[in-house]
């Protein structure tokens, strides 16, 4: 188990499915951790699921108002933010690319995308005056992987992980580091993971933890 005592996390997508179990496994390894996420009460009973030094905080991340109102509240009440997690994806229509709408492709962008961005640039000011971050991008199984009828998470998605290689050399010597975690065998689909933990709560978000968030990661 690695150790965070001490340091301020903020998961978005964390109301529940791997974004909650991320953030339980931060909890349980110290940190301060915000959980972020558009449904404020869905987050709230997260928060008091994981107990600990969990707390909800209201997001959208699509909105980048939102987004910096967040960082500045979530940096009043902790004064630190040493790590996030940009988990809240969407895995967007399965359909070929003839059969997506202008709304099924600017939905999964906004998420997908124009969220994670959002979100690293109201943090990096912060972690840059402090010279130390550490951003973790969820990623999917659709990429590079090529799968049929996945689109919108593909193309999206493989913006996040060409744009990590960029975050690092803007970020160099600035003590901060990315990284990218793909979802692999998790299935990142809500259906998925609900169905796992309404069968078997225990054994489920302990398998997603082991591969979401496992003990090799170094913060």
């Amino acid at each position: 188990m690695f150790e965070v005592g001490g340091q301020t996390a903020i998961v978005t997508g964390a109301a529940n499915g791997i974004g909650e179990v991320i953030s339980r496994r931060l909890a349980n390894a110290g940190a301060r951790v915000a959980i972020a996420d558009i449904d404020d009460q869905a987050a709230a009973e997260a928060a008091e699921r994981i107990g600990k030094h969990a707390f909800p905080l209201h997001l959208d991340i699509t909105d980048a108002n939102s987004v910096r109102q967040a960082i500045e509240t979530l940096l009043v009440r902790t004064q630190s933010l040493e790590i996030v997690v940009n988990n809240a994806g969407l895995a967007g229509k399965a359909a070929p690319v003839w059969e997506q709408t202008d709304d099924d492709w600017n939905r999964a962008l906004a998420i997908n995308v124009t969220g994670p961005f959002f979100m690293c640039r109201a943090v990096m000011p912060h972690m840059r005056s402090r010279r130390y971050g550490r951003v973790v991008n969820i990623a999917s199984h659709c990429c590079p992987a090529k799968i049929s009828g996945s689109d919108s998470n593909s193309l999206t998605i493989s913006t996040i992980t060409h744009g990590r290689s960029k975050n690092d050399l803007d970020w160099k010597g600035a003590g901060l580091t990315s990284f990218r975690l793909p979802t692999g065998e998790t299935m990142m689909g809500e259906l998925w993971t609900h169905r796992l933990l309404a069968t078997d709560p225990t054994s489920a978000r302990k398998r997603i933890s082991e591969v979401c968030c496992p003990p090799r990661w170094r913060f």
